[in-house]
């Protein structure tokens, strides 16, 4: 595998902790969208974002800035937290001019609002949330539209880092290297349990 020229990640449970989706608020979503037969009891945690996104199509947009607003999603950043080992990580990217990027379904604002309140602005050139782009995860049009913004094209030097199967299948569908974190339920993907490890394999990269 060769180095990567650059390297985007998503944001919620991928560098910070932050918490698990609250289902009596998605209840409360899809009951006020006229949705109440859509039922996610039977649907992993992991793979409700993207269930959901492919089940309410053009209303996903919809659906996610009212769970946004009622969950209170733009929350101080002293209640989240970079999870272990990820400010080395960016430590070691940034110190080997690797370009970095964030590309997240939280609302555009309030993402951009926290990377910069836990000082971690300084290490990416990119922040896109949901809102900044037409369409979100698993869409691939945020990362192309955040690799077009860095003059980068699409290619497998390009890795992203995700927690999330929308994370994977965007990742596949701009033709960039998906790199699972936290999550080895999806076959066929590189997948890190921690980013001590992710931290070593890209060293073996780029050392």
């Amino acid at each position: 595998m060769q180095p990567p020229v650059a390297v985007m990640f998503d944001w919620c449970n991928t560098i910070v902790k932050t918490d698990k989706l609250d289902f009596a608020i998605l209840s409360r979503v899809l009951t006020s969208m006229n949705l109440p037969h859509i039922d996610l009891s039977d649907i992993p945690s992991n793979k409700v974002e993207l269930y959901l996104s492919c089940a309410l199509g053009y209303r996903w947009k919809e659906a996610v800035n009212m769970y946004e607003k009622i969950a209170g999603m733009n929350i101080n950043a002293r209640s989240m937290s970079p999870n272990e080992n990820v400010l080395e990580l960016l430590e070691f990217l940034s110190h080997h001019k690797i370009n970095m990027g964030i590309v997240s379904n939280k609302r555009g604002p309030n993402l951009r609002n926290e990377v910069q309140n836990l000082g971690l602005g300084k290490y990416f050139s990119v922040i896109l949330g949901s809102g900044d782009t037409a369409e979100n995860k698993p869409s691939p049009e945020p990362i192309f539209a955040a690799l077009d913004i860095m003059g980068i094209a699409p290619s497998e030097r390009v890795f992203f880092v995700g927690d999330s199967d929308s994370d994977i299948e965007s990742a596949k569908r701009a033709r960039c290297v998906p790199i699972a974190y936290d999550n080895t339920s999806i076959e066929g993907v590189l997948s890190f349990a921690n980013f001590k490890d992710l931290g070593n394999f890209m060293a073996n990269l780029l050392c």
